[in-house]
């Protein structure tokens, strides 16, 4: 088996064990995503491994390549969709207008993580807008959070 095949093959391993995690996703529970993931990403592994024994190839490449880019794939959905950041946006994109009041905006998050911090890179970012007391998510941000929003419907991540 050559470099192409084996990359044509890793990639078909990764894309199958893609649509069946949405469809776990979907069809159970929201509770240990990250475990479901890690199992689902072994098996995929283990399954593309004894495709390539089968198939004569002693190469490892096509296993590692799903395995990596599977375990690639976990910690960014997870990081990107637990972010605290990320929340701070949501929490304005599901608010009326995407406006609330500093206080009530405020009252979401513990100034003692960074609040400001994060909401002044919210701002330099362009994602929000500060006003007085009022906090309200700008078009970039609200096409982010759309994306993001259609990500964890399609995964049943709360």
């Amino acid at each position: 088996m050559n470099l192409l095949d084996t990359l044509n093959t890793a990639a078909s391993f990764f894309v199958i064990t893609l649509l069946v995690h949405i469809a776990i996703c979907k069809l159970g529970s929201p509770r240990n995503f990250m475990l479901k993931g890690l199992v689902l990403g072994c098996f995929s592994a283990t399954g593309c491994a004894v495709y390539f024994y089968y198939a004569r190839s002693s190469s490892l490449l096509g296993p590692y390549i799903v395995f990596s880019a599977w375990l690639f794939y976990l910690m960014v959905l997870i990081n990107l969709l637990n972010s605290v950041t990320l929340k701070m946006l949501a929490n304005l994109y599901s608010a009326p207008a995407g406006t609330l009041s500093a206080q009530d905006f405020g009252l979401a998050f513990n100034t003692e993580d960074g609040f400001e911090t994060r909401l002044t890179m919210l701002h330099s970012s362009q994602l929000i807008h500060i006003q007085g007391t009022t906090v309200t998510l700008k078009p970039k941000a609200r096409y982010l959070m759309a994306i993001v929003h259609q990500v964890k419907a399609v995964l049943s991540i709360e």
